[in-house]
Order: structure tokens, then C-alpha cells, then sequence
């Protein structure tokens, strides 16, 4: 490989330095100049450590400040320009300071700002872990902030490309070079649900190792699809992709004092180059992680995958952070439905046998039941693999999904004293109890089945 000669170093060095420039066009002129060197060399901004110190063990601030101004120059610099102060002293808290750059632009809810924040600095250090979450900014309609969050994030994160869409071929070839984070909007004009090889280079992605291949010129060749991605969307993403995500809602602002976001305000740029620039510090100073974090009880499967990554960055800034980031996880945890399609149902009927107060259900009531629950998605099911022409929830659909729980239609009788005609299809309460157990949050409603013997019979 081509090495980079010591003018080139040199040059490299003084770029950097510019990053966290006041002059807003200086700094993002410095950040296209150091990827075009790095591209040049065929480096990447993890290798900036290597190329400008030829230490790979450096854990100091020190060394990332301009030899000729102070740490606490520098602190000056981002008061000045209305940074928090006791986030800029040394060494810089750039969690503090990425949340504070989001709840300036964008509006939502204060665990989203900790999830949206420990996310842009994961894309800084996604190849330390071997899963990479996915952040979906969902909305019921236009207008609700997700192109916004973008636009910030794209500010912050490492080595961002954002696109409005994009082919199957043009994303994996794109982050195969670029090593760096993907940032999607308008997603739900992709054609996600009918365009498989899109949705394998999306999933495939959330893991290290993830790759599609191709024939290239009569070669097969393996293109990395491994990198951090942002997405934003109308409507909701296909299953298996949302649970490989952390979702925010983003809904209509009310007002505020939210300011608006233009890349073209200098006071704006100046903010948030000098942020970025303490971000990249942090992340060249290599953070001690803990890649197999305490995580709260209440996250299984792919949510303690996703949250394991953000908890473990949330550590390195102290316990208080430690806390705050495990309740935001929790919370999301209860707020959101991202399981297989066969947890969702099992949580839903859980509910309605507590709601209804019932021991046995008949299939055709548990139908009706689901299909009622307002956006649980029943009305519009698109099978296991969330691939499929949108259509009501079946009995025998139905059937199919419990099955692997062990959990099998049964004939559902009338207790004696109110038998009345034949037999219906149905379930005892008794049959999903151990499944409750294993695969749904802690249920804090108590059981009453005994207050209402059988729904079903007419």
C-alpha cells in the first residue's frame, strides 16, 4: 500500500486542527480535505491515529489539541459560542454536548435525545462492537422532524452519506467504500416490502460480518454491508428491520423554543463543527468499553442487542450516565413493539384475556379481539416475514404463529352450568401461561380468570 509521506502528515495534522475552527467554512472545508487525503491513501478516519501520531495506544487529550493553544483554549472557544460550559472543560463530555446540539433542532422526547445521542457516538466506534443499531425516525404523516434529525445527525456522525433513495447495488457498493454511516430518508418510498435483496443489504447490515455478493465482470465478489444506519419513514419499516432499530416516534412540534436548522447559518455551523470536532477526539482517544454491559431485566433478545451497544458507550461518561441511559432503555423497551410477530401476539392476547377477564377464548372472539387493538397492525398483517400484501389477521394465521410456542387450537366447552349448543375452536388461558412467562415484559395486571368462565359461546 501507497504510504503517506511526511509533507502529507504534516498537512493531515493541520487539517484536523481546523476541524474545530470558529470559521464554520473553514471547518467543513477541513473535514472534505482530511476524507479526500484519507481516500487518496486508501485510509479511513479510524486510521487518523496511525497516520498523524504513530501511536496506536495513545489515551490522552492532549495530543488532539492545536500544540499552540490550551485544552482550555479550546473550552473557551465552544462558551463562546454558547456550548455549556461544564460540558467543554477537560476532558469534554460529548455526550452532554451531542444532546445538547439535538434538543436545540429537533423535537422529542428526553429518552429519544439519550438514544439519538449515544447513537451518533456509536457510529465513531461501530466496528469495536458486533452489532450496529439502526435508528428509525418514524411519523405518522409529513412534517414531523425526521428529515431534520437527519440533516443534524449527518453533522455529527462518522463519515455520513445521506441519500432520499437509493438501489439495492448503490447502497451496498457505497457502504463497502465507505466504511462510514448510512443516512436513508424517505424510506417508505423504497419499496421495502416488495424489494428483497434491499431489505438483506438493511438487515444484513445490523451485524459485523454482513455482506452481500455479486458478479462482477464474470467474478463473485463479497461486498461488506456492515456500518451504521439512520433511516426516516412514513408509516412503520418492515418487521424484521425495526427490530433491528431503535424507534422514535416523531410527531408535529408544538411550538417551543426550538431553532431552526440551516446548514448555510454560520453561528449554527460553528456550534456544531466544534461539537464534531470534540466528538472525533473522544473517539481517537480509544474509550476503555465494557462490550458486555449490566443490562435491566427487561430487555431480550435483538432490544438488549441494540441497547447493549448504546449502554456500553453510556458507561464510559460515569454512573450518573450509566443510569439515565438504562431507564431510557427500559422505557423504550415498554413503549415499543419490535419482537417477532409471535411475541407481539402472544402480548396482545395477554391482554385480552386480562381485559376480558376470560379462562377460554374461542378463535373467531381472539380474531375480533386483535383486529379492535387501534395499531396493533392485526388489520393489516403481512405474515411472518412482513413481506406480504397487507390483510386482516386469520384464525388459521393465527394458529400458525403460536404454534412454535407450543400452543395448539383446542375444543373450547362452555363451563356445565351455561353449556349450550356444540363446541367452538379456541384456547384455555392455562395454555399461554409458560410462554407469558419467557417471551413478554413482566405482566403487573393479575390474572381473574376466574370472574368469567368462556367468551365464544352466543
Amino acid at each position: 500500500k501507497k504510504q503517506m509521506s511526511k509533507k502529507d502528515r504534516k498537512r493531515l495534522e493541520q487539517l484536523f486542527r481546523m476541524i474545530g475552527s470558529p470559521n464554520a467554512g473553514e471547518a467543513e472545508n477541513a473535514r472534505r480535505l482530511i476524507l479526500e487525503m484519507l481516500a487518496r491513501y486508501r485510509k479511513t478516519w479510524n486510521d487518523l491515529t496511525d497516520l498523524m501520531r504513530g501511536d496506536t495506544n495513545a489515551d490522552t487529550w492532549g495530543a488532539a489539541f492545536d500544540d499552540d493553544r490550551s485544552a482550555e483554549q479550546h473550552a473557551g472557544d465552544a462558551v463562546d459560542v454558547g456550548l455549556p460550559e461544564a460540558a467543554v472543560k477537560e476532558p469534554p463530555n460529548v455526550l452532554e454536548l451531542v444532546r445538547f446540539i439535538l434538543e436545540e433542532y429537533i423535537d422529542m422526547k428526553p429518552r429519544e435525545y439519550i438514544a439519538a445521542a449515544l447513537w451518533v457516538l456509536h457510529t465513531h466506534l461501530f466496528d469495536r462492537f458486533t452489532i450496529s443499531p439502526r435508528l428509525a425516525f418514524t411519523s405518522p404523516v409529513r412534517g414531523c422532524g425526521k428529515t431534520t434529525a437527519l440533516a443534524v445527525i449527518e453533522q455529527l456522525a462518522y463519515r455520513p452519506e445521506r441519500m432520499d433513495g437509493a438501489t439495492p447495488a448503490v447502497l451496498f457498493h457505497i457502504i463497502d467504500r465507505l466504511h462510514g454511516t448510512l443516512l436513508v430518508d424517505e424510506a417508505d418510498n423504497l419499496g421495502l416490502n416488495v424489494n428483497g435483496i434491499l431489505r438483506a443489504v438493511l438487515n444484513s447490515g445490523h451485524r459485523k460480518g454482513g455482506s452481500i455478493r455479486r458478479v462482477i465482470k464474470g467474478a463473485p465478489k463479497k461486498f461488506s454491508t456492515f456500518a451504521p444506519m439512520a433511516i426516516g419513514c412514513i408509516g412503520s419499516l418492515p418487521l424484521p428491520l425495526m427490530q433491528r432499530s431503535v424507534i422514535i416516534d416523531m410527531e408535529k412540534t408544538a411550538g417551543g423554543n426550538l431553532k431552526r436548522f440551516d446548514t448555510g447559518n454560520s453561528q449554527t455551523m460553528q456550534r456544531i463543527n466544534i461539537v464534531y470536532g470534540f466528538v472525533t477526539r473522544w473517539a481517537r482517544s480509544k474509550p476503555k468499553l465494557d462490550l458486555d454491559p449490566k443490562l435491566p431485566k427487561d430487555l431480550k433478545s435483538r432490544v438488549a442487542d441494540n441497547w447493549r451497544v448504546l449502554i456500553a458507550i453510556a458507561d464510559t461518561f460515569g454512573p450518573a450516565w450509566a443510569r439515565i441511559a438504562r431507564e431510557a432503555a427500559t422505557t423504550f423497551a415498554h413503549a415499543y413493539h419490535d419482537e417477532d410477530a409471535g411475541v407481539i401476539l402472544l402480548s396482545d392476547l395477554r391482554d385480552i384475556f386480562n381485559r376480558t377477564a376470560a379462562d377460554r377464548m374461542a378463535s373467531v372472539e381472539l380474531i375480533m379481539a386483535l383486529l379492535d387493538i387501534e395499531e396493533s397492525g392485526w388489520s393489516e398483517y403481512r405474515g411472518v416475514r412482513d413481506d406480504q400484501t397487507p390483510r386482516k389477521l386469520s384464525q388459521g394465521e393465527m394458529a400458525r404463529l403460536l404454534r412454535p410456542f407450543g400452543i395448539r387450537l383446542r375444543p373450547i366447552w362452555p363451563l356445565a352450568k351455561r353449556r349450550k349448543g356444540t363446541s367452538k375452536r379456541g384456547y384455555y388461558r392455562s395454555q399461554f401461561e409458560q410462554a407469558w412467562a419467557r417471551y413478554c415484559a413482566e405482566d403487573v395486571t393479575p390474572s381473574q380468570a376466574s370472574n368469567v368462565a368462556y367468551i365464544g359461546s352466543r
